[in-house]
Parts: C-alpha cells; structure tokens; sequence
C-alpha cells in the first residue's frame, strides 16, 4: 500500500502508509462495523478488520531454538533465518496465548548456499519456508497433499479410489506391451560361438544354432528400439528346439543370461552393458527330441540410457557353468524382446 487516505471504517477516515519490510497489514475494526443506513455486519469478527503489524524477525546463525523463542514467535508472524555455516536445530517454542490457530513462518535466506538448518525435524535449504500452525498444545507443519491422500469414489471403469492410484491406472492403459521376435540367423558370433546355423528337421523344419551343454557359449544382436518406446527396460525369452536324442530330464534347467547397451548417435560401439538376467525353463518329464521349449521371460534387464530410436547390443549366453543342468546341446531358434510401448 502507499501513503493515502482510504475510505471509512467504523465511518472514520484512516491514513495508511507502507509497511516496512518483512511486515503484514491486517485490517481489523474495534468494533461491529455499520453501513450508511446503521445495519451491522453479521460476519464481523475481530480477526477481520483490525489493523495488526505481524513483522518478521531476522536471525542470522541462531542458536539452538534461539530464532523460535516464545518471545520471538509472541511478537512476529515468522522468522527469514540467515546462514554462514550449517545451522543449529530449531524447535518451534509455544506462545504464550495458547487459543489455536496462531500461525509461524519460518523462512532461509536464499544466498544461504549449501547451508541448511533443521526446523521441528524438517530440513529447510536455501531459499526455503514452512509455515506451521499452533493447535492449542503444539506445532503443526503445513505440509503438501499427496495425490493418494485425495480419494474419491470411482465411477466408469476406473477402480482406483485415490488419485494417484488411478493417475497410475490411466497411465498403464495408455501403454501396451509389445514383443519383437528376432531369429537366430540375425545374430553374429559372441565370444564363443555356437554351432553354425543348421536346419533342423522332423516332418518340418526349423533353423537352430546348437548352444554346448558343457561350455557357455554366446551370440549378439543390435535390436533397433521402437519410437514409440516407454520405460528403459526390457524383457527377454529364448526359443529353443530339443535338437539332443537325449532330451531334458524332470527338473534339469536350461538358462540362457542377456545384457545390453543402448547405443545413440555419436556414441562408441563398445558401451557399457548393464546388469545380465537370467531367462531359463525347468523341464517336467515330457520333453522328447523336437520338442518346441521356451524359457521363462527374464526379470526386468536395465539397459544403460535407453532410449527410443537407439540401438541395443543385447549379448546372449549359455549358462552351461552355472545355473544351466542340461548336459546336451539345445538348438536355439531366436529370443523375443518384450517392451512397452505408446
């Protein structure tokens, strides 16, 4: 506000000036306010019209509770906290009115830098504030509401009762999960190869490359990500064909681990490849020689700044050493890629 006259309260003129900084003006009447025609205001109430000064104090480096002090919280509607060092906790004390709803600010300068200072628990960096309210016997912070705090009741197809939850819903409607099949001839050789590609053949046919039962074996592909990608990872499942006359026992395990790198524009061929997963099948005791066998989709394998448009160096492995029981060769046919798309 500036320096003035305003219009009547209480049908008395009043001169308002600026208030200094740091400070709140709140216009109160001493008593029911009344119009031209002497009707009151049934709304009146005290914290409506008076004219109250509430200033913010300013503490620099404070001692412990020093800038919440019931003498400072009694006098100033809040606190701009300035610090040259790591600041000492503050407790907010109580004031000495004890009706509910007095409210503190307490506020950090922000040329406070890295400096940061705890306020009732809460830690406040530079340029920061929180307000709590007095409800009678302590402090309560003002905090944010959480979207799953606000809850509704759900209409339509949407069971979500909270909005987080059903932003979530929406969210996984809007995407689709989408596989890619890449064939064994596309790979090229690891750094130990498998058999050639061969055909191999029962009545129909089928082209494999035999992965040993005693030595791991690898092979990779640069599978080029979708467009329209969601997320940064992917899952993988290998087919296989029992190629073996001896064909898995009840309980044996073939399992195959995949890793990759996305690769972009300007970077180097030789990425680094995140963490491998493993994607493997248990057999039961039905499996005879041409048998179709496909392992279980890997979990989650995180690939390294994965992103729509890239390129994927996905390298495949045998586990023959370790997790893999099944001591004769298995022909493989190829692995599918799922991701989730837009």
């Amino acid at each position: 506000m500036t320096g003035g006259w305003d219009r009547s309260i209480n049908n008395r003129e009043i001169g308002q000036k600026q208030p200094r900084d740091g400070a709140f003006l709140i216009l109160k009447a001493a008593t029911d306010p009344t119009d031209e025609h002497g009707v009151g205001d049934r709304g009146y109430n005290d914290s409506r019209y008076s004219l109250i000064v509430l200033p913010m104090a300013l503490s620099t480096d404070p001692a412990v509770n020093a800038a919440v002090s019931t003498a400072i919280i009694d006098a100033n509607g809040g606190v701009i906290i300035t610090l040259t060092g790591g600041g000492n906790a503050q407790t907010l004390q109580s004031p000495t009115t004890v009706t509910p709803g007095t409210s503190f600010t307490v506020v950090t300068d922000d040329n406070n830098g890295a400096n940061t200072i705890e306020v009732n628990g809460i830690t406040l960096s530079a340029g920061e504030a929180q307000r709590f309210i007095w409800d009678g016997s302590t402090w309560i912070a003002v905090t944010a509401v959480d979207a799953d705090d606000i809850t509704f009741t759900p209409a339509g197809t949407i069971v979500a009762t909270n909005v987080q939850a059903a932003i979530e819903e929406v969210d996984a409607r809007l995407s689709i999960t989408a596989t890619d099949l890449i064939p064994i001839n596309a790979f090229i050789n690891g750094s130990v190869a498998p058999d050639a590609a061969e055909i191999l053949t029962s009545t129909n046919s089928v082209e494999v490359r035999q992965f040993s039962g005693t030595a791991n074996q690898d092979v990779k592909f640069i599978w080029e990500v979708p467009e329209d990608l969601i997320g940064s990872t992917i899952q993988v499942s290998v087919i296989c064909w029992v190629s073996n006359a001896t064909a898995p026992a009840n309980g044996e395990i073939i399992a195959f681990s995949i890793s990759g790198d996305s690769i972009g524009n300007s970077d180097n061929l030789p990425a680094s490849a995140g963490g491998a997963q493993t994607s493997s099948l248990t057999a039961d005791a039905t499996y005879v020689q041409y048998d179709r066998l496909e392992t279980a989709y890997s979990d989650a394998i995180t690939i390294p700044d994965l992103l729509a448009n890239e390129s994927v160096n996905l390298d495949l492995i045998r586990l023959t050493t370790t997790t893999d029981t099944y001591a004769q060769k298995i022909g493989v046919a190829g692995i599918k890629i799922k991701y989730s798309r837009e």
